[in-house]
């Protein structure tokens, strides 16, 4: 049995491997699938767990970004996350939708943006020097304010009086009246529906409108001025959220033709392969155990022990091979189809190798009923003790076919005569001793009335 657990070929080994990535293989596949399905597409984000993935469809941000530390490229994949609210400074992906109902003359700024000039940056966030070795300065008029610690000027107290401000009522410091949501606007479903584009860009600049809700004044950082329209807080997909520079790679690399192929076709190529020669192997091991069996394949061969027959073979099997097998070689049989549970660490292995030792103790050719009885004691469902009594009507058949083959070589005349086939009881014996013939005759006859017996049995 050492032998038999020792012999593992490459491919065992390669397949163990290829069974042991087989489930992540296909989850990072359908993963990536996702991606291309949904990088493919324009306007449509799929969102998981409060966060989605948004494929980069423009230039518009592909000068560097100071708040998120990075430019975006045609082609790049983001990150989004699903916040409550966003700020000055966030990127977003967000539907470019104009509602009708919406006032836009009637928008109050909570935060503001002036003039500032800054250093030119590469897209690595490296300052650009200009033939002097000077760094280079632009102006960027849409840089929002910032109080002395640095944080973006919001206007709360406007917020407050819009919130705090009942409906009909004018909000204090301006000379709007407080109004209701309007009841028609268009939900994002709807719009999800139509033919919207998705944009990718920063927000510049926060607004209220007199409802009370918010909206968001947003530009892509290469272009040189804001979108026309200011995007509705509830138009918002999420928010881009920094990644490391590998994986923004890896994702950019799974949205193209060449990650797709890579990491979708070939991973699942693979576990076809490995999936179909482990059924081809399979097919080999049923037919080779049947060959088994049938006694044309001996037991204790190098294909059996690859194959680990003894340990794969249905019990009512080994229980049939056993009762057949020639008296020289049933003790091999035994180790291999019994021994190994001897040390087994289930419960129920280690009871099958007590079993098979008392079996085989009451085990005699002449008269097999206590070797059956044994096994019929130990598996007490009406299914399996069926196919035990099945077994016991097909070695009794089979045996007896051996032995009366195994007498007419012996007794043979010396003229020529047909062969006595495994199916004896159906055969004419033609024979010169007739009277070695009729004792064979008198061996079928008594063959039949086992059979009969082992029927009513069965029945």
């Amino acid at each position: 049995m050492e032998k038999i657990k020792k012999r593992k070929s490459l491919y065992r080994i390669i397949s163990g491997i290829v069974d042991a990535f087989v489930f992540p293989v296909i989850i990072l596949s359908l993963c990536v699938s996702a991606v291309m399905l949904i990088s493919k597409q324009e306007r449509a984000i799929t969102t998981i767990f409060n966060h989605a993935i948004v494929r980069v469809l423009s230039n518009s941000m592909s000068t560097y970004c100071e708040e998120v530390h990075r430019s975006f490229f045609k082609g790049d994949i983001a990150i989004l996350e699903v916040k409550q609210t966003y700020n000055v400074g966030d990127v977003i992906a967000f539907y470019d939708f104009k509602d009708s109902v919406d006032d836009y003359s009637k928008f109050m700024k909570l935060t503001t943006y002036s003039p500032h000039e800054l250093y030119e940056k590469d897209k690595d966030g490296n300052i650009i020097y200009d033939e002097n070795g000077e760094p280079k300065i632009t102006t960027n008029i849409y840089i929002p304010d910032r109080d002395e610690n640095g944080d973006v000027i919001f206007n709360e107290e406007l917020y407050n009086n819009i919130q705090n401000t009942q409906v009909g009522d004018i909000i204090p410091g301006t000379s709007y009246i407080k109004t209701n949501v309007p009841n028609n606007r268009t939900s994002r479903d709807k719009v999800d529906a139509s033919e919207t584009r998705v944009l990718f860009h920063q927000i510049i600049q926060i607004k209220m409108d007199t409802s009370g809700t918010i909206f968001f004044v947003t530009k892509g950082t290469n272009n040189g001025s804001p979108d026309v329209n200011e995007v509705r807080s509830d138009m918002v997909f999420g928010s881009y959220v920094p990644t490391t520079k590998w994986l923004s790679d890896f994702l950019s690399f799974c949205s193209s033709s060449t990650g797709l192929i890579v990491l979708v076709i070939v991973p699942i190529s693979i576990v076809i392969l490995f999936e179909s020669l482990s059924i081809l192997e399979q097919i080999n091991n049923i037919i080779l155990e049947k060959n088994v069996i049938a006694r044309s394949t001996f037991f204790d061969t190098k294909e059996c022990a690859k194959a680990k027959i003894g340990m794969e073979m249905a019990y009512f099997n080994k229980i049939y091979l056993y009762d057949v097998m020639p008296k020289d070689y049933k003790n091999d049989l035994y180790k291999i189809i019994w021994g190994y549970n001897k040390d087994a660490e289930k419960k129920k292995d280690r009871e099958i190798y007590k079993t098979s030792q008392i079996a085989i103790s009451k085990y005699d050719i002449n008269n097999t009923q206590d070797y059956y009885d044994t096994w019929l004691a130990f598996y007490k469902s009406k299914r399996k003790q069926q196919k035990i009594l099945n077994a016991q009507i097909r070695a009794e058949e089979d045996r007896y076919a051996d032995v009366l083959i195994e007498e007419y070589q012996n007794y043979r005349p010396k003229k020529k005569v047909q062969k006595i086939q495994k199916n004896a009881s159906k055969q004419t014996v033609k024979s010169a001793n007739e009277e070695q013939a009729d004792k064979i005759l008198e061996r079928i006859k008594d063959l039949d009335d086992n059979k009969t017996k082992l029927d009513k049995n069965k029945k």
